[in-house]
């Protein structure tokens, strides 16, 4: 059953947003001194667990892409080598039907290996461009972090 408009229920409860928190407060005392260090590491860990997982991602996606395109590789080889050189007559087709000869089909071929090939050398520049910006945004976070430690020290 559909309930009309009039008998739908309201929100109950509305979002209070916790008050501004300056990041000084954290450096009042030991305790939270410590805190504040064990957050920093954890952070840290966390990052480095990610990029390693980022990286094996990545090496385990390489890997098996090489697997499919040398496995797919072998079977067109295959194929093309099972061919005859000249194509034959089918009886009963118009003779104007293009059929590939194998020279043509070696050649397509070829080409596919290429562009394999480019598209490996733009994926490994894009993984390392990746990587040099994660490293940039990893640096500015921690100058910020720096600066924000020396203004909360200056104002103990």
């Amino acid at each position: 059953m559909v309930a009309k408009k009039s008998e739908e229920k309201t929100q109950s409860f509305y979002f209070v947003p916790a008050p501004f928190v300056p990041a000084w407060e954290w450096f009042n005392d030991d305790a939270r001194g410590k805190e504040w260090e064990s957050f920093k590491s954890n952070a840290k860990k966390i990052g480095e667990q990610l990029r390693d997982m980022q990286m094996s991602s990545i090496d385990a996606t390489r890997e098996q892409w090489g697997i499919f395109f040398d496995g797919t590789s072998k079977m067109q080889e295959a194929f093309i080598d099972s061919l005859p050189d000249e194509a034959p007559a089918f009886p009963g087709f118009p003779p104007f039907l293009p059929v590939p000869t194998k020279a043509a089909l070696k050649k397509g071929k070829e080409a596919r290996d290429e562009r394999n090939r480019q598209n490996k050398e733009q994926f490994d520049s894009f993984v390392d461009d990746a990587k040099k910006r994660q490293a940039k945004v990893k640096d500015m976070i921690s100058e910020n972090l720096k600066d924000i430690e020396e203004k909360a020290k200056k104002k103990e």
